[in-house]
């Protein structure tokens, strides 16, 4: 029980925390681990997962093909001791790991399948990588080397994969050492999330799901990338070109009044939301208006207020005026309330031609009372009464 006790660490331990303590539980505590986390497909999966995010090997960096192959090795090992055949035998997950590999890669693991005649299975692929990674291993390593401004390492050789946030990680330190931009370039030469700045998944997939909150900043990203915005007191270099002239775009118009005429030029402004005459055109126009208070805001938000007359007032319908007319002439004041008249009644009314209608359906009901006596008798009940109240009438 003492040797599980120093053991066992995270969610292994929280599983097993009550029942630690006492050593007659060592079989309990054994079945409860294999029960949560001994299980085959378990191991498997979790084993397949890390292979899958595994940086894919680059040709030129051997410590990529080593370290993929690790990754590799450990699964297929895993595999083996468990007897799981069906997963070394899997063509699709062979597939999708060489689909991490360069053209060149591929071509070298075909040329090796043929030479020694071996089976399509992760087994094969496995020996084949140990041969390159051992290969590989031989290699010399190589510094990438920054020729813009002093001689530095390139931000992937300064420090390694920032695992943890801790001011005494001496990752972290260095990560901090460089400026922002650079911290950025190594985020993305290196694949990190730029969350919590870890290998092996992206932003959209991480568990971090906290904000920046640096200097009021709510993006989604480490406070370590945020880019603190500094004021360029520098003197900037404007080079301006004066010209003698000033091209603008106008038009030839004609202006038209009551009684005169103008030919003149128009000067067009797509930002503008207001027309404007001059007052020397308007007078010759012989235009009168309105006078209103309008602002004129220029540059640096000067605005200055001015007093303009309507260019013209809008004009009225026929219907409009008949309506202004009415409510000018039929406006009275009775009893401190004004009533006036309807605007829209029209005294001329003339209705549509109806005789020919009226003569049919005449004819219609003659036919209905030949045909029906008490139709006829309620017909003529109802005319001799309309007639008696002066409905209607008969016309001489």
């Amino acid at each position: 029980m003492s040797r599980l006790q120093e053991a066992l660490r995270g969610k292994a331990r929280e599983a097993v925390e009550s029942i630690l303590d006492f050593p007659e539980n060592v079989d309990i505590v054994i079945e409860t681990l294999r029960m949560s986390f001994g299980r085959n497909d378990q191991i498997i999966k979790s084993l397949i997962n890390k292979a899958k995010m595994t940086l894919p090997p680059k040709e030129g960096k051997p410590e990529t093909i080593i370290t993929f192959y690790n990754a590799i090795n450990n699964m297929v090992s895993t595999m083996q001791r468990m007897n799981c055949s069906g997963h070394l035998n899997n063509s699709c997950m062979l597939e999708e790991l060489l689909q991490k590999m360069s053209p060149q890669m591929k071509t070298y693991w075909a040329m090796y399948a043929l030479e020694n005649n071996c089976e399509n299975n992760l087994v094969s692929y496995v020996n084949w990588l140990k041969k390159l990674a051992m290969a590989q291993s031989l290699l010399p390593t190589t510094e990438t080397v920054n020729n813009e401004g002093s001689k530095k390492k390139s931000s992937a050789t300064i420090f390694n994969a920032v695992d943890e946030d801790e001011d005494g990680n001496e990752d972290i330190k260095k990560f901090k050492a460089v400026t922002v931009d650079e911290r950025w370039k190594f985020v993305k030469q290196n694949r990190c999330c730029m969350l919590c700045l870890r290998v092996g998944h992206i932003a959209s997939n991480c568990k971090v799901t906290t904000k920046c909150t640096h200097d009021g900043c709510d993006k989604r990203h480490h406070k370590l990338l945020h880019n603190m915005k500094v004021p360029n007191d520098e003197a900037a270099t404007v080079n301006t070109v004066t010209t003698s002239q000033a091209l603008l775009k106008i038009i030839p118009v004609t202006l038209k009044g009551e009684h005169e005429e103008v030919h003149t030029y128009a000067l067009l402004d797509e930002g503008a939301t207001v027309t404007l005459l001059d007052e020397d055109v308007a007078n010759e126009l012989k235009l009168d208006g309105l006078a209103i208070t309008f602002s004129v805001k220029g540059i640096n938000t000067v605005a200055k207020q001015a007093r303009i007359q309507n260019k013209h007032e809008n004009a009225k319908s026929r219907e409009d005026k008949l309506a202004l007319n009415i409510m000018e002439n039929s406006s009275t004041r009775v009893n401190n309330r004004w009533m006036t008249g309807l605007l829209w009644r029209n005294k001329d009314v003339v209705l549509p031609g109806s005789r020919s209608q009226a003569e049919r359906r005449l004819r219609h009901i003659e036919k209905k009372m030949d045909s029906d006596a008490d139709f006829s008798k309620a017909y003529y009940s109802k005319i001799d009464d309309h007639i008696a109240k002066g409905y209607v009438r008969f016309k001489q």
